[in-house]
């Protein structure tokens, strides 16, 4: 299918440019969610999913099947704040996308919301067109657990050093083979990626790590995570962070933590 290059004749300037006119629509929107109550982001077979609601809900608006790429398929718990998505449709209709979005999520359980919907050029696609992504992964520090936060958050019961945790972190930026911190059920043979940011910071009795980089394996960022924390509580160096990147072996590198601290923030293209 051929995605039509606008036509000046076919759009109607009386209502804005978000209204246009095609054939063989590729859309793009922007998707956040609590992940708390679905199996991922990716349809299983064995419960719920947010892209089979997505899926469901945009099928009823365009009477059709549609079938959804995602930036990335977040596990189980996991949040997104700037999941992107998108997805191909036969459609001859005039749409208002900020109406459309509204549609969109007059079908959608309270926990999944869509945004920011653009027509895009043929051959676009949210997932292989990626070019950096960005997530956060928020703890907070207490002897009691905190119900407004815990759904969302990992809970420490007592304060690392922080600074050390900056150091290490800094050494995890580059172009590194991640094999030490990728699942080992993973389907990926090639394990290098490049991370470009990586950024621990406290707030209060809160402490956030965000990183970027130009893709991700299987629990990579749970696992860094849990490792940066075994060197903040000193159960590993600073300096023991390249031998476990040299390793290539998982069990050198820390625990897998919670994934209801983890959110996607943002995937650029």
């Amino acid at each position: 299918m051929v995605a039509c290059l606008p036509d000046c004749s076919k759009l109607n300037w009386d209502v804005g440019e978000s209204l246009w006119y095609y054939i063989n629509m590729v859309f793009k929107f922007t998707c956040e969610y609590n992940g708390k109550n679905y199996q991922g982001f990716q349809r299983q077979n064995n419960g719920p999913s947010v892209q089979a609601v997505l899926e469901d809900a945009l099928g009823r608006i365009f009477s059709q099947k549609i079938v959804i790429a995602a930036s990335g398929r977040t596990d189980t718990g996991v949040h997104a704040m700037g999941q992107v998505c998108s997805f191909v449709v036969d459609t001859d209709m005039v749409w208002d996308l900020y109406k459309l979005a509204g549609s969109v999520n007059a079908f959608l359980p309270d926990d999944v919301a869509v945004r920011d919907f653009e027509i895009m050029e043929d051959g676009f696609n949210a997932r292989f067109s990626v070019k950096s992504k960005s997530y956060i992964y928020r703890c907070y520090v207490g002897q009691v657990q905190s119900p407004l936060r815990d759904g969302f958050m990992l809970q420490l019961y007592k304060m690392p050093e922080v600074g050390f945790m900056q150091d290490a972190a800094k050494l995890l930026v580059g172009t590194h083979d991640f094999t030490s911190f990728s699942n080992v059920n993973t389907d990926k043979v090639d394990k290098v990626r490049t991370v470009t940011e990586f950024d621990v910071k406290l707030d209060g009795d809160e402490i956030t790590f965000k990183i970027s980089g130009n893709g991700f394996l299987r629990n990579m960022v749970r696992i860094l995570v849990g490792t940066l924390l075994d060197v903040g509580y000193g159960k590993i160096s600073v300096d023991d962070i390249k031998a476990i990147i040299d390793s290539k072996d998982r069990e050198k590198a820390g625990q897998t933590v919670a994934a209801k601290g983890l959110y996607l923030m943002k995937v650029e293209y």
